[in-house]
């Protein structure tokens, strides 16, 4: 009977003690899953330094600038860019398509050379919603903006007189847009695919209407065009399925291309009384109707001053008398940011200046707080594992 009790117990306390050990190990892989997600939402808002400003530049050297100014925040983590002055040359937009996240692009504050916003500049970025273009911008190139999806905001001076061909191409988020008083000349395909566009003003001076120019814009549905277009291209409306009007105030119809109205649903032309030109050719594929006040001038919007960004003042970096003026100029700079993408994609919580750190009050950053706890945990876990099985080992002999 006895040598039966002394095999019972041994397999007893082995039992008990496999239990404590997976019991401990489960405690730690809880922790362990409960204590990581933690630590990388600690560290995903330490590193939120999203938003770079570049003070100036030498012409040429903006990828210089923008990697002195990040300092050792991963460009993966940038949405906005603010460049402050400077000329920018052909290449140097290259330093601003190789930040790949950027939501926010602020440029009137520098220059382009020539005044030329050149061929290909920014396009297809995958989360671009606003840009601001150069404040000398005379003309925008062919496809300079083509292709970004999301983009529903461009701000343009109002010395552009050229927008060439296909410049604002498959934009799909844009739903409005503001285009300058000074503009002369639209080319082809310049608002092809904008089908989120809901309404447009043309600017008094403007040519013609160039083909392609609205083509698939489903979303417009009226356009008043000024007295000086005296030409409308092939396909301009063609697609535009929901342009219910279109309002004419010269008296004499502008030169009519082939194909421009949308197959599906004819909008109404008006025309002022006595317009010549409009039972013509064309222009007898939709209703016209002759309801257009002669004595009410086409109107365009008065020139608006552009918003300035003031240059933000890390307070790092100033006087110790002058900490409050810092902290006041960083605040209006975060404001005067908020107000250009009030209707763009959500900001994050906190903008902070490039090359600051987020700290916890005794100096060590919340991240590497919950990376020491992960760690200690770990630790105490592995130590109490390993002196449970010491203990059983040491029972067993006893």
């Amino acid at each position: 009977m006895s040598s039966k009790k002394k095999n019972v117990y041994p397999a007893k306390e082995k039992s008990l003690g496999k239990r404590i050990l997976v019991i401990i190990m489960c405690a730690a892989m809880v922790l362990g899953f409960i204590a990581l997600p933690l630590f990388s939402v600690f560290a995903s808002a330490e590193e939120d330094d999203s938003t770079i400003v570049v003070k100036s530049f030498e012409k040429g050297q903006l990828q210089s600038a923008v990697d002195e100014a990040r300092g050792s925040v991963d460009f993966n983590n940038i949405k906005r860019l603010a460049v402050m002055s400077g000329t920018l040359a052909s290449n140097d937009y290259g330093a601003i398509m190789g930040l790949p996240n950027l939501e926010f692009i602020e440029l009137s504050g520098c220059e382009a050379e020539n005044g030329v916003f050149p061929d290909n500049a920014i396009q297809s970025r995958n989360n671009l919603t606003y840009i601001s273009l150069p404040k000398n911008t005379v003309e925008i190139g062919r496809a300079a903006l083509a292709n970004n999806k999301r983009l529903t905001k461009i701000d343009m001076p109002d010395c552009v007189e050229r927008i060439l061909d296909y410049a604002f191409e498959n934009c799909e988020g844009l739903t409005d847009i503001t285009l300058p008083l000074g503009l002369k000349t639209l080319s082809p395909g310049v608002f092809n695919n904008c089908r989120s566009l809901t309404s447009i003003d043309l600017p008094l001076g403007l040519k013609a209407i160039p083909d392609n120019c609205f083509t698939r814009c489903y979303g417009l549905t009226d356009l008043h065009i000024p007295p000086t277009v005296d030409i409308i291209g092939m396909n301009a409306f063609a697609d535009c399925d929901s342009l219910k009007g279109i309002y004419f105030y010269s008296e004499i119809a502008p030169t009519p291309g082939g194909g421009m109205f949308p197959q599906n649903g004819r909008p109404t032309v008006h025309a002022v009384p006595d317009a010549i030109g409009f039972d013509d050719g064309e222009w007898t594929k939709a209703p016209v109707e002759y309801d257009v006040d002669p004595d009410q001038p086409y109107y365009y919007r008065e020139t608006e001053e552009p918003t300035a960004i003031e240059e933000p003042v890390p307070p790092e970096t100033a006087p110790a008398d002058d900490k409050a003026e810092a902290e006041e100029t960083k605040a209006e700079t975060e404001a005067a940011v908020s107000e250009k993408t009030e209707n763009n994609e959500p900001e994050p919580t906190e903008a902070a200046p490039a090359n600051t750190e987020s700290q916890t009050s005794g100096g060590v950053s919340a991240g590497t707080l919950v990376l020491i706890i992960v760690i200690v945990v770990l630790i105490a876990s592995g130590v109490s594992a390993a002196v449970t099985v010491i203990i059983i080992k040491k029972n067993k002999k006893d």
